[in-house]
């Protein structure tokens, strides 16, 4: 005698179908499959943001490591000038001027890499790799600046002012690889 099926079960729980029973999740995305590029706006929106949070990022970790007395930070040279009397405005603008910096970077050299992307779909641009290439451009440009500047124009020394741009670009290209590029999961 068959027992009545309980509240929740279905009737014929015996036979279940084979296609049922080998349901697969579907394949992850393997690494050799190029990123996405996200609308034409959104890439626009990622010119513009991705400098501004890279620079505000290493800005505030330089207040951070100044205002606890850490040696290494670009405000050591440039706060003692002001002493305590710092404003909000005195803050923004050295912020303001990278960023706009980095977006000029990001337009002359940025820009040929996505063209070529779109076309050739290279599998070797991933999040690293865009990492890499936001750390290069902008420790190389800032390199050539410093070093094109002489000693009379310089306000640090060049290889810190590479690392701290190389940071910026860090930073950057993270936020520039999240709303550039689509999501790496099929979903």
């Amino acid at each position: 005698m068959p027992s009545t099926p309980q509240f929740g079960q279905r009737a014929a729980i015996k036979a279940k179908p084979a296609a049922i029973m080998e349901t697969k999740a579907p394949p992850p995305q393997s690494s050799d499959e190029a990123l996405p590029l996200r609308p034409f706006i959104m890439i626009w929106v990622s010119y513009l943001l991705a400098p501004g949070v890279g620079t505000s990022v290493v800005w505030t970790l330089s207040l951070i490591i100044f205002y606890l007395h850490l040696p290494f930070s670009l405000m050591t040279d440039w706060m003692p000038k002001y002493g305590n009397q710092v404003s909000g405005l005195d803050l923004m603008i050295p912020v303001a001027v990278y960023s706009f910096l980095g977006f000029l970077l990001e337009v002359v050299f940025v820009t040929p890499i996505l063209l070529a992307y779109r076309h050739f779909q290279w599998r070797w641009i991933n999040t690293w790799s865009i990492a890499a290439i936001g750390v290069g451009v902008s420790a190389i440009a800032t390199l050539g600046v410093q070093l094109g500047a002489g000693p009379v124009g310089r306000s640090y020394h060049p290889i810190e002012a590479a690392m701290m741009a190389g940071l910026i670009g860090f930073f950057g290209s993270f936020v520039f690889r999240l709303l550039a590029f689509g999501p790496t999961d099929p979903d």
